[in-house]
């Protein structure tokens, strides 16, 4: 009886230590955040800028057509810093179109910038460049 005891309880010692080994791996490395939709940086990363982003919109990536920007914020907050930011690249706020703003240059040109709410406390512009 005591060997069958020993064997149970080095197999749920050794179950234990694995779940706390996983949950910190997935809790440090951040991997229960719902994928980026962009590449070149690690979700880690990410979510440090957005903590400390204060109310305005931090650079997260660059790419050829377009930067990706985040805020941490609700909706109203992060919108009016995505037309901050729009406005010192002297374009004017038109309508927004569900997730997506439309903004306009001094020639009636159109800019679409994409959102996208990436969890509960942040959310992500696609801004062309």
């Amino acid at each position: 009886m005591t060997r069958v005891r020993k064997t149970a309880c080095q197999v749920v010692s050794s179950f234990f230590l694995i779940a706390v080994t996983a949950g910190i791996f997935l809790y440090f490395g951040k991997s229960y955040y719902p994928p980026l939709p962009f590449d070149g940086v690690s979700k880690h990363e990410v979510v440090k800028k957005l903590e400390a982003s204060n109310g305005k919109l931090v650079l997260l990536a660059e790419g050829e057509k377009a930067n990706w920007y985040g805020c941490k914020g609700n909706a109203r907050d992060t919108r009016q810093a995505l037309q901050i930011l729009m406005r010192e690249r002297n374009l004017t706020f038109i309508e927004q179109l569900g997730a997506a703003y439309l903004f306009e240059d001094s020639e009636n040109n159109g800019v679409v910038v994409e959102s996208e709410q990436w969890t509960g406390r942040y959310r992500l512009f696609e801004v062309p460049n």
